[in-house]
């Protein structure tokens, strides 16, 4: 860009994903897309933070960790994601998933210890 993207009057941001509603945190790839637009200094972590805290409430924090493992799995694979299809991603181990799996459950257990039963129906 020429010129800063919020004074380009911008309507939306585009973010290339087929399938969102199977894809991990979609919203908040989104969600940074959308306020960097408006403010071209964001500090991204701040603002993983406070979308973090708005979407997850109790979970947030387990959900950050989530998040960051994520991050740090494919970043220590040292491949570009697009082209490695799924099942050939090496990092993909029984150990990930375990891990994966123990950091969502306890996100939920989180949100059920924290909540009126009849709020989770």
């Amino acid at each position: 860009l020429s010129k800063p993207l919020p004074d380009t009057n911008p309507k939306d941001i585009f973010v290339e994903c087929e399938s969102p509603e199977s894809t991990s945190f979609f919203a908040l790839k989104r969600y940074i897309g959308l306020r960097s637009m408006n403010v071209p200094e964001l500090n991204v972590q701040q603002e993983i933070n406070t979308f973090m805290q708005g979407m997850y409430a109790e979970a947030a924090p387990v959900m950050k960790e989530y998040l960051d493992f994520l991050t740090a799995e494919q970043e220590k694979a040292n491949i570009i994601l697009g082209p490695v299809p799924p099942n050939m991603r090496e990092y993909y181990t029984a150990k990930y998933f375990k891990k994966a799996f123990a950091l969502l459950n306890k996100a939920v257990e989180n949100v059920k210890n924290n909540k009126n039963p009849e709020e989770l129906k």
